[in-house]
């Protein structure tokens, strides 16, 4: 069985009340001062329980036991006020927002579930693209997706990678080319001895007219209570994990989990609210393995890296299919027209 949840729980809702939560879960939540990113939070904190009734329900019909879960998330959260649709999310430290080609915008914080990883849970920095989960879920179910797939599929599998923890098959990602606004991004990784010189990232633009470039929403503050692992450790998730395995994750090991999945770009530079980076007249050029807040621009130093992905950009390029730039025919995308289905109602 295939079951694919898309969770809109903490998306926002339309124009006037962005953002709902039971005002119980809502009050529970006081210490976060800022209203709307209390809501959002309460907004979350439903989402959490919604998971653990999920896998409770599979415990139930003793399916966990041949069960992989995955949780993921698109993109980052639309942090700017000035969004069309304002969550008050957070991608602090990484910079940009929803919409960007920054970190904060597609680096997507995941996690997989599988009873076999359950003796070695661990913080995986694999490099891994969205369209990795096609071919990688298809072999982890049975499949083989050398012969079973088309060969031209974007994605890769990755699912030896993640289940012996082996190094991911995946050395590049075109972010994205947009030819009307005239930006780009691609990541590479290089197979180098020095492990903090071996993934780069090209970008090529701004975004947003430039307003959407920075850090927002730093939600950092003294008043934040400590995590509170009993929480975790008494929710329905972890409760019906524990009927495969007891024990399961530590609190130490949460915390030491934590830790480690947890991004900190004060080793390298100071977070420097104010540096813009100008990728409009030239490239920008990342080490995001030092450097995933984007914080300093290599480019000068690196010419023949700049090059490299530039001309890989360039080739990508002659394959694009442009946009049909095309007013908003919202009377057509009614679901009323097709069953009170969504689809794609026009090419």
């Amino acid at each position: 069985m295939f079951l694919y949840m898309a969770h809109t729980g903490v998306h926002a809702s339309h124009r006037g009340r962005f953002l709902e939560a039971p005002q119980g879960r809502v009050n529970s939540l006081k210490y976060i001062i800022e209203p709307n990113r209390r809501t959002y939070a309460a907004m979350v904190s439903k989402l959490d329980d919604s998971v653990g009734e999920l896998v409770d329900a599979l415990r139930e019909r003793d399916m966990l036991s041949n069960t992989i879960i995955l949780f993921m998330s698109d993109n980052g959260a639309p942090a700017n006020l000035d969004a069309l649709y304002p969550n008050w999310g957070s991608n602090f430290p990484l910079r940009g927002v929803k919409g960007t080609l920054w970190e904060g915008g597609v680096r997507s914080p995941s996690f997989i579930w599988y009873s076999q990883f359950q003796t070695n849970p661990r913080v995986s920095d694999q490099f891994i693209h969205i369209t990795d989960w096609l071919p990688t879920l298809y072999t982890a179910a049975g499949g083989d997706s050398n012969t079973d797939l088309p060969v031209d599929l974007d994605g890769i599998d990755q699912w030896n990678a993640i289940l012996w923890n082996l190094a991911s098959r995946r050395f590049q990602a075109l972010l994205n080319i947009d030819e009307r606004e005239r930006s780009a991004g691609i990541i590479t990784k290089f197979d180098t001895p020095d492990p903090t010189r071996r993934t780069w990232k090209l970008v090529v633009g701004s975004f947003g007219r430039g307003n959407v470039d920075g850090f927002f929403n730093d939600v950092r503050s003294p008043l934040n209570p400590l995590y509170d692992y009993n929480r975790v450790i008494n929710c329905k998730a972890y409760r019906a994990l524990t009927t495969l395995f007891e024990p399961t994750t530590k609190e130490y090991k949460m915390a030491d989990m934590r830790r480690q999945a947890t991004v900190d770009c004060r080793d390298n530079a100071p977070l420097d609210r104010n540096f813009e980076p100008k990728c409009t007249e030239t490239p920008c050029l990342f080490n995001l393995d030092r450097d995933p807040c984007e914080k300093v621009d290599l480019a000068p130093n690196n010419t023949a890296i700049v090059a490299r992905l530039y001309n890989t950009l360039k080739v990508f390029r002659r394959s694009l299919v442009p946009q049909i730039h095309q007013p908003l025919d919202l009377p057509a995308a009614n679901p009323a027209r097709f069953n009170n289905t969504w689809s794609t109602w026009s090419f």
